[in-house]
């Protein structure tokens, strides 16, 4: 009828690295389908359920990685209000590693995790813009099986006639699913050097600010500052801070 709806998918990716020692390890293709369902409560939001199969599988000289997943997804999406629209979903990921293929002994084959994801689009007027967005999901690793990742962002947004300014920042968490070691190095803080084995945490902040102007309809100049930092409690070796600036000039005919 016009208030349900019903649709499948399939997609095949494979990623390949063109680096000999990498495409040993990291070269894998990934498979999955599914369907999704849902029905309009109203004319322009609806409620939906979506359930896929995932198949992943990676090159023989890495062992231990290969795995299939369920994931399901519960949500609603569309408009809301006349000032609010986007989407709102949540819903589980189970990944069962292949029991033949573990590379480490203890570790756990299956692994169910929370997952969500939120965009939110709030128009307090006709000139200003709030975006909020919240994701957690299930990441493939390269040192480890995998990461979950935690993000929340949010941007704003304004225009004052052919002027438009815009705020945004993110911080994002990533929680590694298995302990990694890495060899002696010397801090050079201390000058001692330790090896190490534990689990890793990363923390990493973004924030920046942009400016716009419109000289005409078709010519628009930018300038926009960017400052991104990650701080690791598994080494400070993956710590790092960055700062980016760009300046651009826009034509469209």
């Amino acid at each position: 009828g016009d208030k349900f709806f019903l649709g499948a998918d399939a997609q095949d990716t494979r990623v390949k690295y063109r680096r000999p020692d990498l495409a040993a390890i990291l070269d894998h293709s990934e498979q999955s389908y599914g369907f999704k369902t849902g029905y309009k409560v109203q004319p322009k939001t609806k409620v939906f359920g979506a359930m896929h199969r995932g198949l992943t599988r990676y090159s023989a000289g890495r062992r231990g990685v290969n795995h299939k997943d369920w994931t399901a997804d519960f949500g609603v999406e569309g408009e809301f209000t006349a000032k609010l629209k986007g989407r709102m979903q949540t819903g589980f990921s189970h990944r069962a590693y292949e029991s033949d293929d573990r590379a480490t002994v203890g570790q756990s084959s299956k692994t169910t995790n929370w997952t969500v994801g939120v965009g939110l689009n709030y128009k307090p007027g006709e000139r200003t813009s709030i975006d909020l967005a919240a994701m957690r999901g299930l990441s493939e690793g390269t040192g480890v099986r995998f990461y979950v990742s935690n993000t929340a962002a949010l941007a704003i947004s304004h225009e004052i006639g052919k002027l438009g300014m815009k705020a945004d920042g993110s911080a994002t968490i990533d929680k590694y699913s298995d302990s990694q070691t890495i060899p002696a190095t010397v801090n050079p803080a201390t000058g001692l050097a330790s090896g190490l084995t534990a689990g890793r945490r990363d923390d990493t902040y973004n924030a920046g600010f942009g400016l716009t102007y419109k000289f005409a309809n078709w010519l628009t100049a930018s300038a926009d500052y960017r400052h991104m930092r990650r701080h690791s409690i598994f080494t400070w070796e993956y710590n790092y801070k960055d700062n980016q600036t760009s300046v651009g000039l826009k034509a469209a005919f």
